[in-house]
């Protein structure tokens, strides 16, 4: 019978039943070993005593057949005794009494060696009884770590399902709303009045004229600007990012800042200023949360809005003033991280949730900074992401690092939300002068599963290199 408990299932309730068929099995082999321990010290007496030390032992005493013939044995006896009190040994009832008192006691020598006998079948029953129960207690482990690891699959891709149904769900929502709303602007026209030609000539009015003029000059012009503003998909100062908190604002450079060959960071002083503001507000926020070891994703709703840009520079700075940083690139699709540090990307995330080992970040140039790589384009950057190791893998690495940043692939896939269901926090980084209307709203709707870690945006002006 199938169960979702790693703890109640057929496996784990057949496990327990086999431990304690063990634990019974050991407690009686524990008792035949004493018992074994005893006869052996038995039969190593000599001829005449070792008798009377096997028949000491209290599991072969206690014997119905050993207890019958000890009795008769003790019956003859005391019947020789009192004969040798009247007649010599050489008489006639003397030598009989010796006879029975013999084959009595070869009776008890025969049922004692039967029942030692028995005891020794047993112990060695028992103890091919255990061995075997021990190799079906190893079978039953294996198949249980097998069932918690397919439970553990089958709960990350419920949780996919989940999420997917709700971004679904979310999705046809918005466009019933959009049907809705365009039968909405349809206009039904009715023609009552039909025009009519007159047969004479129409006087043309010349100041009614200039008038009209005038009037639709003005209002062409007031039609082109709304057409240029309703066409401008760039956002600007969008209300829909007003409820989330401001970290910094990036001003544009020319060029765009770079790293040199020795790992210095070359930038402008205000871009160096804007970056320090933003990690200063990402730590109030750290602190304000109670923050000690925190995962935070970089997102962006599309993939040329200077997100890598932002997270390593950003990590630089979080670095240079005294936080241990490590930097994950986990854009799968388009990996830019290795290029700014000028490292190999080869060994790097992907290997290390499919299971590789010996992957390890990276140290940098800069103090307290060290990277992680991609790994390379991968063909199911999902699949990857939803892979058990990533838990396991967090819980281990966050220890050793203040902040952890993930540099993610842009929200136009769903590889953001799967790997944001596994951080602390998300910072989205916004560029106004690329970011579309349109890309915004479909970001922001993917986001509403995750809106509680949303830890606030960047606006950045510099690079659009993703």
């Amino acid at each position: 019978m199938f169960s979702d408990s790693p703890d109640q299932n057929f496996s784990s309730q057949r496990l327990l039943s086999l431990n304690a068929e063990r634990v019974d099995l050991e407690r009686r082999l524990s008792t035949y070993d004493v018992l074994m321990q005893q006869l052996r010290k038995a039969r190593s007496a000599d001829g005449s005593k070792r008798l009377e030390a096997l028949s000491s032992i209290e599991a072969i005493a206690a014997n119905p057949r050993v207890t019958l013939h000890r009795n008769e044995l003790y019956e003859l006896q005391a019947k020789q005794l009192t004969l040798s009190q009247k007649y010599l040994d050489r008489h006639p009832r003397m030598i009989e009494a010796s006879n029975m008192v013999d084959s009595a006691t070869a009776h008890l020598t025969e049922s004692v060696e039967a029942v030692a006998q028995e005891i020794e079948s047993e112990h060695a029953r028992i103890d091919s009884e255990l061995g075997a129960l021990k190799e079906k207690i190893v079978a039953g482990e294996h198949d249980l770590t097998i069932y918690r690891e397919n439970l553990v699959r089958l709960q990350s891709m419920t949780e996919q399902t989940k999420s997917q149904q709700m971004l679904y769900e979310t999705l046809m929502k918005n466009l019933s709303e959009q049907n809705i709303s365009s039968r909405l602007d349809v206009q039904q026209v009715t023609v009552i009045d039909p025009p009519r030609a007159r047969d004479g000539a129409v006087n043309v009015k010349l100041p009614l004229f200039l008038v009209a003029t005038l009037f639709l000059g003005l209002a062409a012009g007031f039609t082109a600007s709304l057409a240029a503003t309703g066409l401008d998909r760039r956002i600007v100062d969008s209300p829909a990012l007003s409820s989330f908190a401001q970290l910094g604002k990036i001003p544009y450079v020319a060029g765009g800042p770079v790293i040199d060959k020795d790992g210095i960071a070359l930038s402008p002083s205000s871009l160096a200023e804007s970056f320090h503001s933003a990690q200063a507000n990402l730590r109030q926020l750290m602190k304000q949360g109670q923050f000690t070891n925190l995962c935070v994703a970089v997102v962006s709703c599309s993939p040329e809005e200077g997100r890598s840009f932002v997270a390593s520079r950003l990590a630089i700075s979080l670095a240079s003033n005294g936080l241990k940083v490590l930097l994950v690139d986990a854009d799968f699709r388009l990996p830019t991280q290795h290029e700014h540090f000028g490292i190999d990307k080869a060994r790097g995330l992907g290997p290390l949730l499919s299971g590789e080992l010996g992957i390890a970040p990276v140290p940098t140039r800069f103090a307290n900074l060290e990277i992680l790589p991609s790994g390379g384009r991968i063909a199911n950057p999902a699949q990857i992401l939803n892979s058990p190791c990533l838990d396991e893998w967090l819980g281990h690495i966050r220890r050793f690092y203040n902040v952890i940043l993930f540099d993610t692939a842009s929200l136009a896939t769903a590889d953001p939300i799967i790997l944001g269901e596994h951080m602390d926090e998300i910072l989205l980084v916004v560029n106004e002068g690329r970011l579309t209307k349109d890309d915004l709203r479909n970001g922001l709707d993917k986001l509403k599963l995750l809106q509680s870690k949303m830890l606030g945006v960047i606006y950045n002006g510099g690079s659009s290199h993703s």
